[in-house]
Order: C-alpha cells, then sequence, then structure tokens
C-alpha cells in the first residue's frame, strides 16, 4: 500500500522527535505538490500538442477529444483530493483541540484533587498485630 507508514523500507529510519516528523510530513507533501504539479504540466502540454496539430492538419479536430478528456478527469482527481486533503487537516486540527481540552481537564482535576491525609499508627499503638497469636477455633467434632 502506498500510503502504508507502519513499516519502514530497509535504510529509512523512521522520524523520532515531533519536529522530525513535521518535517518529513512537509517534505512529503511537497513531494505529492510536485508531482501533481508535473502531471498537470503534461497534461497541459499533451492538450496543446494537440491543438497545434489539429491546427495544422495533421490530425482531425476530433483527435483533441482524447488529451481534453485526459486533462479534464485528471482536475477532476486533483479536485477531490483537494477536498480530502481540507477534511484530513480539519480533522487533524480537531484532534489537537480535543487532545488540548482533556489535557487541560487532566490538569483541572489535577488541582482539585483532595491531598491524602496520612495517619501515624504507631502513636496509637504499642504492640503488633500477629493474626496467628491466637489458637484457631476448630469446627465442632473436630
Amino acid at each position: 500500500m502506498a500510503g502504508d507508514t507502519s513499516s519502514a523500507a530497509p535504510g529509512h529510519r523512521l522520524p523520532r522527535s515531533a519536529a522530525e516528523r513535521r518535517r518529513a510530513e512537509r517534505r512529503r507533501r511537497a513531494a505529492q505538490v510536485a508531482k501533481r504539479r508535473r502531471l498537470t504540466l503534461w497534461c497541459v502540454l499533451l492538450l496543446l500538442a494537440s491543438v497545434v496539430t489539429a491546427a495544422t492538419g495533421v490530425i482531425p479536430w476530433w483527435g483533441i477529444t482524447p488529451s481534453v478528456v485526459l486533462l479534464a478527469g485528471y482536475l477532476m482527481v486533483l479536485r477531490t483530493a483537494v477536498r480530502v486533503d481540507a477534511e484530513r487537516r480539519r480533522a487533524a486540527a480537531l484532534a489537537r483541540a480535543e487532545r488540548a481540552r482533556r489535557a487541560r481537564r487532566r490538569a483541572e482535576l489535577e488541582v482539585r484533587r483532595p491531598v491524602a491525609e496520612v495517619i501515624d499508627l504507631t502513636a496509637l499503638r504499642d504492640e503488633l498485630f500477629d493474626q496467628y497469636a491466637e489458637t484457631p477455633r476448630r469446627a465442632v467434632g473436630d
């Protein structure tokens, strides 16, 4: 699976700190955007080449339809990808806000938690309790 990050490739170390993870995510995102731009450029160049060849009479006018369909389809895929990216960013922001809210709540509960009172029992009793000191009771007929 292309998006599976659970196992690293041989020789590839997993990022350790949060800053390294953010840098790795930014690099991955930049590579993804660059790839999308390259593919868009090639689709546009294909369309321009087919329009020029149709205008010069090398191919019939309807020969540009495959490149138009390809560019339109790819633009629809890009539009969907932008929506998915926006949803992921929104979900990540909500998750961060929820974690921060829970951390604040835990901190508030820690402040309000009552402190346990320690009772010194050594002053109350001089002798130690031994559970085996008394003779055990026996059942009837034993």
